[in-house]
Order: structure tokens, then C-alpha cells, then sequence
């Protein structure tokens, strides 16, 4: 018996290679290896279907089973027919497409969620990372600020106590050199006064003996005949240099200068005031009278001229008590001096002075006008 031909109906289930793919492709797990719009979807699902071809599929149709005249129960299956039935792509398509949608909008979501996720904990991340970095940084500066302050305490501390100790240095030497000019004072004042305590006494004991008495008026005669030239300096006498130079090894010439004939050396007297060593060194340089070539003296020429046993001018007084320059007569002119100034300087404030009253050199400061100090000009002697 042929088998009933019954009416082809869609098999339930069972999906197009197509669908499997796209399906699979929108399942991917990075986002751009994804289909990335519809129509990606939609080219997927057709690639292979021209847009005027359908698509069939196969299903075996069992006729109904007719009972046989010998045996009523047994069925009579009739041959399996295959019939393929067309199916509408547009319909396939939709509901692929829709499936795809929701399944890429699910994807697309967590994805998005994790990705969100992953950011705000990087975000969260960084940001912790660069609370630590700040506060690291914080503690670094203050550690580097109280550095930099307790260095500059340490520094202003030894400042100070440099400053403390260089003051303190000053103070002492300043200290030593106030004692070390008193004593220098105090010994020239002592030494002034066991001189003026010694002319005392022999003024005591020339007193009580007429022998005395009678040599010092002879020395009083004797001076005043000595210095009768230099008194007369202002209009020289000729006579009596004459009558000087047979008796003196010294001779006042007609231009001023004093000659020394046993030293080889010609003198010239200052001015009768307090000089200072600058202000004696000017005015020697100035002096051009008498040949000129005037030049302060040294210790040693000073020396050449002293004599203990004569004595010109005043000198220094103290107490109404007169300290003369023990020198020939003929240096009058030195007036109330007892100190003359040397060309020697010990640095840049203070020079020596040669004093005529004992015979020795002292150290002066190159200001100093509390004594009566004196500029003699020297040179070596002018043949005529």
C-alpha cells in the first residue's frame, strides 16, 4: 500500500550553522572582538543565503498506518517521504537578531559593570597611592625643615661663641696694651721723678757746702756764655761764631744750620711746639734753606749729639720742675723740647724718639703730643 503523503510542518529545535557562529561570536569576551551593530549581527546570520534564496530544512512525515486484511493489528507503514518546506529568512532573522540583542546588551553590561569596577578600584588605588606619596613627601619636608633649623641653631651658636671669644681677645689685648702704656708711662714718670729727686738733692747738698755752691754758679756762668751765639741767632754776630768755632766742636752758620765738625753733620732745629711724627716728617720735607736735602735723623745721630753734661732750652716741665735736653748750648732753639723724633718706625702707629733729658730712645705712639717732642733735619756736612 503507498504510503500516505502527509503535509510537511517545521521540525522543534535545531539551529543554522549561521546562528551557532553568530551566537558564538557575540559571546566573545573582549569587547572589540564583538560584533559592534545589528547589521554586523544580521551579515553574520546571512553570509551564506543570497538575498532571494531560502532557506529549507529536512523532516522525515510517517503517513498514517492503515490496517492490513490479513492481520488488523499489525500497522502498514507506508514509505518515508522527504519533503523539504521553505521557511521565511525574515522571521529566522528577527528572532536571531533579538536573541543576539539581549544576549550582547547582557554581555555588554557586566562587561561595563567590571570594567567600572576595575576603574574605580584603580581609581581608589591611585588615590591611596598618592595620599602615601603625599604624606611620604610631608615627612621628608619636615624632616629636612627641623634639619636646616637645627643646623642654623648650630651654626648661630658658633657664630656666637666665635664672636664671644674674638671679643674677649680684643678686650685682653686691648687691656694689655692700656697696661703695657701705663707702665711705659709710670717708668718715664718715675724715671722723671728720681731725676727731679736726685737735682734736688744736689741742690740740698750744694746748699750746705760753699765749695758747691760756688762750682753751680760757675756752671750757670759757663752756660750762659756758651748759649750767648745761639741767643743771638736771629741776627747772627759774626765775631762771635768765630770766637765759638775755636772753643766748639759745633758752629752756627750764617744760613742757621749747626755744623758738627767731629760727626761730619749738618743740623737744623724745628719749630718750638709739640709735633707729631707725621707732622715733624712734613716739615722736614719742605725745608729747602740752606742747601736743602734735609732728612729726619736716625737713633744713632741723635745719640752722636747728646752730652751730659751741657744743657739748651727748658726742656720738659712738670710740677714747675724744668727737664732739659742735655745738649750743647748752641741747640737752644730746641726750646722747651726734651724729646726729638728718629726716622724708626715700629709699624704704622708708633715711631722712636731719642730723649735728650737721659739719653735713651723711646717709643712713642706717632701721635702722641703729650710730651714735648721735636724735629731736628739732618745731612751729612756741606764743604764750603
Amino acid at each position: 500500500v503507498p504510503a500516505t503523503k502527509a503535509e510537511l510542518v517545521p521540525a522543534p529545535g535545531g539551529y543554522s550553522r549561521q546562528m551557532l557562529e553568530t551566537i558564538d561570536w557575540m559571546l566573545q569576551i573582549d569587547e572589540a572582538d564583538r560584533p559592534q551593530s545589528v547589521e554586523d549581527v544580521r551579515s553574520m546570520l546571512c553570509a551564506d543565503v543570497p538575498n532571494d534564496t531560502v532557506v529549507f530544512y529536512e523532516q522525515t512525515v510517517r503517513p498514517e498506518v492503515e490496517p492490513r486484511d490479513n492481520d488488523a493489528t499489525a500497522p502498514v507503514v507506508s514509505d518515508a517521504v522527504t519533503s523539504t518546506k521553505p521557511r521565511q529568512p525574515w522571521l529566522t532573522a528577527f528572532f536571531g537578531i533579538g536573541l543576539m540583542a539581549i544576549v550582547g546588551l547582557s554581555i555588554a553590561a557586566f562587561a561595563s559593570k567590571q570594567a567600572a569596577d576595575a576603574n574605580k578600584q584603580q581609581a581608589a588605588t591611585a588615590e591611596f597611592d598618592a595620599a602615601q606619596e603625599a604624606e611620604r613627601r610631608l615627612r621628608v619636608a619636615e624632616a629636612a625643615r627641623k634639619l636646616a633649623e637645627e643646623n642654623e641653631a648650630a651654626a648661630e651658636a658658633r657664630r656666637n661663641q666665635e664672636n664671644a671669644e674674638a671679643e674677649k681677645a680684643i678686650a685682653e689685648a686691648r687691656a694689655e696694651a692700656e697696661a703695657a702704656r701705663k707702665t711705659a708711662d709710670e717708668q718715664t714718670v718715675a724715671a722723671d721723678a728720681l731725676r727731679r729727686a736726685a737735682e734736688r738733692a744736689e741742690a740740698d747738698e750744694a746748699h750746705q757746702a760753699p765749695e758747691a755752691k760756688i762750682s753751680v754758679l760757675e756752671e750757670k756762668l759757663r752756660r750762659l756764655e756758651r748759649s750767648a751765639p745761639a741767643l743771638s741767632s736771629q741776627a747772627p754776630n759774626t765775631s762771635a761764631i768765630g770766637v765759638n768755632a775755636a772753643r766748639s766742636r759745633f758752629t752756627l752758620n750764617s744760613c742757621g744750620y749747626i755744623s758738627d765738625k767731629k760727626a761730619n753733620l749738618d743740623w737744623i732745629i724745628g719749630p718750638n711746639h709739640n709735633m707729631t711724627w707725621d707732622k715733624a716728617s712734613s716739615w722736614l720735607s719742605r725745608q729747602n734753606k740752606c742747601g736743602g736735602k734735609w732728612k729726619m735723623p736716625t737713633v744713632q745721630q741723635l745719640k752722636t749729639i747728646f752730652d751730659k753734661n751741657n744743657s739748651a732750652g727748658t726742656g720738659y716741665n712738670i710740677d714747675g720742675v724744668a727737664f732739659p735736653a742735655h745738649i750743647d748750648p748752641i741747640f737752644n732753639a730746641i726750646g722747651g723740647g726734651s724729646w726729638v723724633w728718629s726716622n724708626k718706625t715700629q709699624d704704622n702707629k708708633s715711631a722712636t724718639a731719642f730723649n735728650f733729658n737721659q739719653g735713651i730712645p723711646v717709643t712713642f705712639s706717632k701721635d702722641n703730643t703729650l710730651y714735648s717732642t721735636r724735629a731736628f733735619g739732618v745731612r751729612n756736612s756741606v764743604r764750603r
